[in-house]
């Protein structure tokens, strides 16, 4: 498991080749080639990936920081949009992919990718994981989990990727590593029960906010500069914003699986607490009374309190003044193999 010098050490590697790479900025091809109309896919038929994951929405700490951190990236996407003329803004939003609250999460361990995403060597590997293989896998690790402390996460770092991710980086606050613990003993644990799939294996404990696909083909060299300086100036030290210096406590995870790619819409098949002895953990699971439920319309109330600041704080741009909206969601696309189907409805 990785220790908190380790993750600031690959962080601090993430913006340094962010930089080295700003001219050109985002190299994002491998991502935008498997979008269906600049959009993530929808997996058919239960096929998409599947894992443990911290979901984030219920969490009333984790919605005020990543909020907090979401106001930073806006910032950041507004300085570029400053150099830009309205059509240009305009071209830009519509590759700009902007994380649903719902939808934020760090990743625990994956197990499963789907076959469009992999290497014809993996694909050889793949099978779909069914709902009796999701419930074996619940049933085992809920026996572990209850041995586990929930872990606390404080923010190290925010970073503009070389691929147009925009992430949160995070650090464990205990020298005992209990988020360490909970990946290997779910990829453990996953490995026994599911045997060797096409799982991934997960080093950063992050929160992606946001994704840019590309910038308008039209950019001028010196827009493209500023683009550039942008990339640059954001990564040129750890970035991390005063309203989210309170960590992160994690007392349950989720076995999901993407019905869209990036967990824009999942299905949440299992919420197993931390720390709780098992039958206490089924008892909760059949109420439907996880520890964070209550903290979802608190979470909610922040997430949209800051955006109503963030809002009124908005710089001023040309673009802005001429009533460019924001986009705030994304605008889902479908997968259905062998022929992308048509750009799904605006929600």
């Amino acid at each position: 498991m990785a220790s908190a010098a380790d993750l600031r050490s690959a962080y601090a590697n993430i913006r340094a080749q962010a930089a080295e790479q700003a001219d050109g900025w985002p190299h994002a091809s491998n991502v935008s080639d498997l979008c269906v109309d600049g959009r993530p896919p929808r997996f058919a038929d239960a096929t998409g990936p599947i894992g443990f994951y911290a979901v984030l929405h219920r969490n009333a700490e984790g919605c005020a920081m990543l909020a907090a951190c979401k106001l930073e990236f806006e910032a950041f996407i507004a300085l570029i949009e400053a150099v830009l003329n309205p059509t240009q803004v305009r071209e830009l939003r519509a590759l700009l992919l902007w994380a649903s609250p719902s939808s934020w999460h760090t990743c625990v361990s994956v197990f499963q990718e789907h076959p469009s995403m992999l290497s014809d060597e993996d694909k050889a590997r793949w099978r779909k994981v069914t709902d009796a293989d999701a419930k074996a896998l619940a049933a085992a690790l809920r026996e572990r989990y209850a041995a586990l402390e929930p872990p606390q996460l404080a923010l190290d770092t925010l970073i503009v990727c070389a691929d147009g991710a925009l992430i949160a980086g995070f650090l464990e606050t205990s020298y005992l590593a209990p988020f360490g613990a909970l990946r290997s003993a779910s990829t453990e644990v996953g490995a026994a029960v599911l045997g060797e799939l096409t799982s991934r294996p997960k080093r950063l404990i992050h929160v992606t906010l946001g994704r840019l696909l590309g910038v308008p083909a039209s950019l001028s060299a010196v827009q493209r500069a500023a683009v550039a300086s942008a990339v640059k100036t954001f990564n040129a030290g750890r970035r991390r914003p005063v309203a989210a210096a309170t960590p992160i406590t994690l007392p349950e995870v989720s076995l999901a699986r993407d019905d869209v790619w990036f967990m824009t819409e999942y299905t949440e098949l299992a919420r197993l607490p931390l720390g709780v002895p098992a039958e206490e953990s089924r008892k909760r699971e059949r109420r439907g009374a996880g520890p964070c439920k209550k903290m979802a319309f608190v979470a909610a109330v922040l997430v949209g309190g800051l955006a109503a600041l963030a809002a009124l704080a908005q710089p001023r741009t040309a673009a802005a003044l001429d009533g460019v909206p924001v986009r705030g969601t994304l605008t889902l696309g479908s997968w259905e193999p062998p022929e992308p189907p048509p750009r799904g409805a605006e929600p």
